[in-house]
């Protein structure tokens, strides 16, 4: 009799312990998730002076790798803001390079940049042996714009703290989002001089309108997940890099500006953002929580004006 009350005794003590030890474990029934590193894409466009059409021409780069007509710059999760030179190699020569800033991303951040590289040789005008040159004049002006914040599908407004906007997730759950946001490329230019001689405009006109692509607008789908006991936000920042090209004429040994325009390079990025909520409950660590397949207080989109 003793050692069967013994023996229950010990099956209670065992079984209160094991449900003390799993009440004390709640992180290891957590999971953990890695975020992606950040990546910026810059598309090149090389266009033939003499057609004014896209040529296809081998690429090089001072960072990232070329894929075809991009440059990919991977981050190692995060990516420093970079100087990125680009040249072309078409018809045996080497044209460039054009120099692209890249914005620094934090880790998940998506990016999209574009340059353009004309390439080709101008045929002589008239029997005028004038050779014709175009290259950036002075450094880029660069303007990046404030974060345009996302929304949220269930409409409830985004919280104001610490000078920026948040959305919160004061649960245990982790879960995935998807935001759509426009993401802005291309060139465009603004201003250009008036060449009065007849030849001289010819050639002028031809490089002004290879940097004239337009501005081009790519509906993008930006995904990601939220920590458990998080506030978060997802922001796009758009940058308008405005740089001047001068047109110079060599003729007899003597070089001569032509003129002068301003190209317009469109760019824009995506990136997330959490932080441990400052309500101060609830357990936040970067990268955990309880998987939940719910999002429909996360997703949403971002609205930029054009």
């Amino acid at each position: 009799m003793f050692n069967s009350t013994y023996k229950m005794k010990k099956l209670y003590m065992l079984l209160a312990l094991v449900g003390i030890f799993a009440a004390c474990q709640p992180e290891e029934l957590q999971t953990t998730f890695e975020v992606d590193a950040a990546k910026a894409v810059i598309d090149v466009t090389c266009i033939d002076i003499q057609t004014n059409q896209p040529a296809a021409a081998e690429l090089t780069t001072s960072a990232g790798v070329v894929s075809g007509s991009q440059v990919i710059l991977t981050g190692n999760k995060e990516l420093p803001a970079t100087e990125v030179s680009i040249s072309a190699v078409y018809q045996g020569k080497t044209y460039g390079p054009v120099k692209v800033s890249v914005n620094a991303l934090k880790a998940g951040g998506n990016a999209v940049y574009s340059a353009t590289i004309v390439v080709g040789e101008l045929l002589p005008v008239n029997p005028d042996p004038a050779a014709y040159d175009c290259a950036p004049k002075g450094a880029a002006s660069v303007t990046v714009s404030d974060p345009i914040y996302f929304t949220r599908n269930d409409g409830h407004a985004l919280v104001d703290h610490a000078g920026k906007k948040y959305a919160k997730n004061l649960t245990e759950y982790a879960f995935e989002f998807s935001v759509v946001w426009n993401a802005f490329s291309g060139s465009e230019v603004s201003t250009f001089t008036n060449v009065a001689d007849e030849d001289d405009a010819l050639v002028f006109s031809k490089y002004v309108a290879a940097f004239n692509s337009g501005k081009v607008t790519t509906e993008q789908l930006y995904k990601g997940t939220v920590s458990a006991w998080a506030y978060y936000t997802v922001y796009q920042n758009n940058t308008l890099s405005a740089q001047v090209y001068e047109v110079t004429k060599t003729l007899d040994g003597q070089t001569t500006s032509v003129g002068e325009f301003t190209v317009v390079n469109y760019a824009s990025s995506v990136q997330f953002e959490e932080i441990a909520n400052p309500e101060g409950h609830g357990h936040y660590h970067y990268g955990h929580g309880t998987p939940h397949s719910d999002d429909t207080n996360a997703g949403g989109g971002i609205i930029a004006a054009e």
